[in-house]
């Protein structure tokens, strides 16, 4: 059990990575497409709640990758590979 907790740690890094990368990538779309309204949808308070979202869903994978079988005793964990680092 407590051997899992680096890869699980590295879980939530890189999920948190992807999430950064996309929503870079989603903010620069919508400054090209709104233009002048690019202040006006993009506001403080939603670039936060998809900050907090994204470690939130960082926090969700790392769980899931350290307790598989606290969340389904039966079933195998949603993401799950053949090979270990």
């Amino acid at each position: 059990m407590i051997s899992r907790f680096p890869d699980a740690l590295g879980w939530r890094l890189c999920g948190v990575s992807i999430l950064t990368l996309t929503a870079i990538s989603v903010d620069r779309l919508l400054a090209l497409l709104l233009g002048l309204r690019y202040r006006h949808v993009v506001t403080l308070r939603r670039v936060r709640v998809v900050i907090i979202c994204s470690w939130f869903i960082g926090a969700c994978l790392e769980y899931q990758y350290a307790f598989p079988e606290v969340i389904s005793p039966t079933k195998p964990p949603l993401l799950s590979f053949p090979f270990r680092w």
